[in-house]
């Protein structure tokens, strides 16, 4: 049985933001599966996102690096498998010379609590879309979304 989480909207846009700013000055993401990758496009990520499930960690750590990314936000899951996945990531990214940004990850898992995986973000896209408590202009694959304050 799924235990729901208690997001605070306006906690987690106010993260978010820092989020979306991290990705505006050139930050990738770096996520275990395709459905985590889906729901940050769901919530206006519009930078780069690596799917390490797909690539490895090492491989996702040189291919970042090769492609001149120099900082990222790991956003794999927050059990305990997610846990040792960000940490084993870091010591890859970091070898690359690729900082990673441990203190934004801390900051989503503690505005997320209750959510241990990044694609059961999902449930709650429309309900912090609609929660929103300021206006927003983002970017997306599918063009540029205004959500309206309330």
């Amino acid at each position: 049985m799924r235990r729901f989480a208690r997001i605070d909207p306006e906690e987690f846009w106010r993260v978010w933001q820092k989020l979306l700013r991290e990705i505006d000055d050139g930050a990738a993401i770096i996520v275990e599966g395709k459905h985590d990758y889906e729901v940050l496009r769901e919530l206006f990520i519009d930078g780069k996102i690596y799917v390490c499930s797909q690539l490895g960690f090492a491989n996702t750590a040189d291919i970042a690096a090769s492609e001149g990314v120099r900082r990222v936000v790991i956003l794999t899951d927050f059990d305990k498998k997610g846990e040792e996945e960000a940490w084993k990531l870091a010591f890859f990214l970091r070898n690359v010379g690729i900082e990673v940004l441990d203190g934004l990850r801390r900051e989503i898992k503690k505005v997320l609590r209750g959510v241990e995986c990044i694609e059961d973000l999902r449930f709650y896209v429309d309900f912090l879309k609609e929660k929103s408590p300021f206006e927003i202009y983002v970017r997306s694959e599918r063009g540029l979304f205004f959500m309206k304050s309330q």
